[in-house]
């Protein structure tokens, strides 16, 4: 702002030349109690009534079931939401409850780009036995994505 006023001669000089900015602050982060994530993950699995009789389809149910997962597994598991879109049966290991997580995918330009992750660890993660992934992965293929 002070460059225009000087570019304009309103100013001479641009008195706030070599002025140092205090840093900004991080914003303190913010995790969801269990609670919060059980009562998410509810609201997210709750079917879709679509049928005149008030009952949900077996599609909707199913469809309920698969989004409060992905919600456990995005809020435990502390993986991100193109890791987990990315995500193929085979690379969840259901006897040790482990998840690897080999590529992401993300959107670029309005189109889906695949490609590796850019985490430094290992890209392994354990997920709590209260996950339902042993039942998502028993209904899928090993090489189709959850």
């Amino acid at each position: 702002m002070m460059e225009t006023a000087v570019r304009s001669m309103r100013l001479s000089a641009n008195p706030a030349v070599g002025v140092k900015l205090p840093r900004a602050g991080k914003p303190e982060k913010t995790f969801l109690t269990h609670e919060q994530v059980s009562a998410l993950a509810d609201a997210a699995g709750k079917p879709k009534v679509t049928t005149p009789d008030l009952q949900p389809s077996p599609e909707a149910v199913r469809l309920a079931e698969e989004r409060r997962t992905i919600i456990l597994i995005l809020s435990y598991c502390g993986l991100r939401w193109g890791e987990v879109a990315a995500l193929r049966v085979e690379r969840v290991d259901t006897m040790r409850r482990r998840i690897t997580v080999a590529e992401a995918v993300s959107e670029v330009r309005g189109k889906l780009v695949w490609g590796h992750r850019r985490r430094i660890n290992k890209g392994r993660c354990q997920y709590p036995s209260s996950l339902l992934i042993c039942w998502m992965c028993s209904r899928l293929g090993r090489d189709q994505r959850i």
